[in-house]
């Protein structure tokens, strides 16, 4: 799985560190937030706090992660450098930080000018990204499913980029167009930018860092655009008449997204080597979150509109974002990060030195202690639904298991920082003893 990968490519440690190590404030933010709202953050998915815990989620915390490691995955898969990298990843970052926590202010405050301000953050930095992104997706000759998952990621995220400023200046009072947009701001926030892009990134890092088979070729040339191509149809079925067309299209794509899921499972289950990691314990969770997730989807669009209460698209929202995304997201850090990491520290040592193998960058029991924490808060937060009075438990558990993470990573970060100055030094001392 590494033949073709251009390592040399790879941008500097900070421009994808940067991404990772702020994604784990903003899910703190959110479980503080759920902590502190209480049983009115859950009540329904339309509450101002549970907009405000949503947007922390899906723009803090993901959209955060997954633009750096975007950075870091278009050199390597693609071999083609997002131009300007270190601008382009400074100003999409500051964007989404401060867009990110202006938005959730907005939602939680309901006020006009938050709205119109974070619009003014967070379009401009996400649509400068996209751009530089597909400049370099176009810049490549590979045509690898990765690649093209990346590609449809990033007309997802552009869309509902578009969609979402669009909303937020509707609510800072500008005109509105008839109709609402937020089915198709969420179908494509979810199911298209973070759906297909985990998807086109599973490819290439389960196999590589999970030691399994690769996909079947079936569903890496044809999953990616069917699924896009299901979400642009159920899009113009929705704009004609919202008919049973519709429905059908949108059960057809939770049912791909819960293709991948069980294929993900069944590759895991046949692994080479059945040594304990557990960073495969945090993608289980998140795939039997993605199954659960695109069941309840598929009930929730097939059955009438008044055979179910508020509760069950909150719950749809727990098992998606905080058990399916968050989740796989987490096993990604644990494996990408430290990898990184000993990119970077391998071309210092060469074969002088010994560096820590990723297993040492961040220990093994440390991952395992954030899981289990991890675990305890997703299952306070699935009980918090239907027995609101523990959702400031559930807020409380959900915002430690996110600061057991953002310590976890900066230990290794400041680990990685002293063992370069390390390297630099003894390479440094050497240099000079050698003989003129």
């Amino acid at each position: 799985m590494q033949q073709g990968l251009s390592f040399d490519q790879a941008p500097p440690l900070h421009v994808p560190l940067r991404f990772f190590l702020t994604a784990p404030l903003f899910g703190i933010a959110a479980g503080l937030l759920l902590a502190w709202q209480g049983p009115d953050a859950l009540a329904s998915r339309w509450t101002p706090s549970t907009l405000a815990l949503t947007h922390l989620l899906t723009l803090g915390f993901a959209t955060m992660v997954m633009a750096g490691a975007l950075t870091q995955v278009l050199a390597v898969v693609a071999g083609s450098r997002i131009p300007g990298q270190v601008p382009v990843a400074t100003l999409a970052h500051a964007g989404l930080t401060a867009g990110a926590a202006v938005l959730a202010g907005a939602f939680f405050h309901a006020d006009p000018r938050q709205f119109i301000v974070s619009a003014a953050l967070l379009v401009p930095a996400i649509l400068f990204f996209a751009v530089a992104a597909g400049w370099a997706t176009l810049g490549s000759q590979g045509r690898t499913p990765t690649l093209q998952g990346i590609r449809l990621a990033l007309l997802a995220l552009t869309l509902t980029a578009v969609l979402g400023g669009t909303m937020a200046l509707q609510r800072g009072g500008w005109p509105a167009p008839s109709g609402s947009l937020i089915p198709y701001h969420i179908i494509w926030g979810l199911a298209g930018w973070i759906g297909l892009l985990l998807v086109g990134v599973a490819y290439q890092v389960v196999p590589m860092f999970q030691l399994t088979r690769p996909y079947p070729g079936w569903m890496m040339r044809h999953l990616a655009p069917a699924l896009a191509a299901t979400l642009a149809a159920w899009t113009v079925a929705m704009l004609v008449d919202g008919s049973a067309t519709a429905r059908i299209l949108a059960a057809s794509a939770a049912v791909g997204l819960a293709l991948f899921a069980a294929q993900t499972i069944l590759l895991q289950a046949r692994r080479r080597r059945r040594i304990r990691d557990p960073v495969v314990l945090f993608w289980r969770i998140g795939l039997g979150s993605t199954l659960g997730a695109t069941g309840l989807w598929a009930w929730l669009v097939a059955a009438p509109a008044n055979a179910h209460g508020p509760e069950l698209p909150v719950l749809l929202g727990v098992l998606a974002v905080a058990g399916a995304v968050i989740s796989l997201i987490c096993g990604m850090l644990y494996k990408i990060v430290p990898f990184l990491m000993w990119l970077h520290l391998q071309p210092l040592a060469g074969h002088r030195w010994r560096i820590p193998s990723l297993r040492e960058m961040v220990p093994e029991r440390a991952v395992l202690r954030h899981f289990w924490i991890h675990c305890g808060a997703l299952a306070l937060l699935v009980a918090a639904v239907p027995i609101p009075a523990m959702a400031r438990a559930a807020g409380a558990a959900f915002a430690l298991a996110c600061a057991v993470l953002a310590w976890n990573l900066g230990r290794a970060a400041l680990r990685y920082r002293a063992l370069r100055v390390k390297l630099e030094t003894l390479a440094r001392l050497e240099d000079r003893s050698l003989p003129r």
